[in-house]
């Protein structure tokens, strides 16, 4: 944690020209130490939300990238992925999102990975062919997870995540706390150019003022 600048002013007003010139120098240096201490802290701030939004977004490790497919394969394979055969469209209602066209033939055809019958309607197809071949498509997943696993920068594992995003959430909580200080302690001493930022968060605000 970084130590704070305290904003010190002299407690009698100077009695010559001199001696104000260097309150004035005085003032002015506090002032500048005291802004570049806010930046920091800001920047700090800023770090500690791309930590968070990182923390939520970035890919996991291959491990469970890995668990992923199985838990992929477990769902996919399941009585409601027939079902949806029975019906003009599939059962969660969704708009249609690739066109079938209707065959002569009255056969299916798979259309990007979509089964098309001859209503031009599209079914699903991993919930089938998971059902069918689990153990198929569970190899043929993982090897091209395990292939492709070097071309992704991965953030840390599953499990970590909720604890690190609590510490990164309390660090940013804490850095609050000294940035309004400062604020508060430059409103006091009656100092210019300290100003809040739009997305403070009022909590902290009021707490200090009490």
């Amino acid at each position: 944690m970084r130590a704070m600048v305290l904003i010190t002013l002299p407690t009698q007003w100077p009695k010559n020209m001199s001696n104000l010139n260097a309150l004035q120098k005085q003032i002015q240096k506090s002032t500048g130490d005291a802004l570049k201490q806010l930046e920091a802290i800001r920047q700090q701030i800023i770090e500690c939300d791309d930590e968070v939004q990182w923390l939520n977004s970035s890919p996991l490790p291959l491990a469970d990238a890995l668990a992923n497919v199985d838990a992929f394969i477990s769902e996919s394979a399941t009585t409601p992925g027939l079902r949806q055969f029975f019906y003009e469209r599939p059962l969660n209602e969704q708009p249609l999102t690739v066109e079938g066209k209707r065959r002569d033939d009255h056969q299916l055809q798979v259309v990007d990975g979509f089964v098309a019958g001859f209503q031009s309607q599209e079914v699903d197809l991993s919930g089938v062919l998971c059902g069918l071949f689990p153990e198929l498509i569970r190899d043929a997943l993982l090897k091209q997870v395990k292939c492709e696993s070097p071309n992704i920068e991965a953030g840390p594992p599953r499990a970590e995540r909720s604890k690190l995003i609590a510490e990164a959430k309390q660090r940013r909580i804490d850095l609050e706390y000294q940035e309004e200080a400062i604020i508060d302690q430059a409103e006091r001493s009656g100092l210019r150019g300290f100003y809040r930022r739009q997305d403070v968060n009022p909590e902290i605000v009021l707490m200090r003022a009490a």
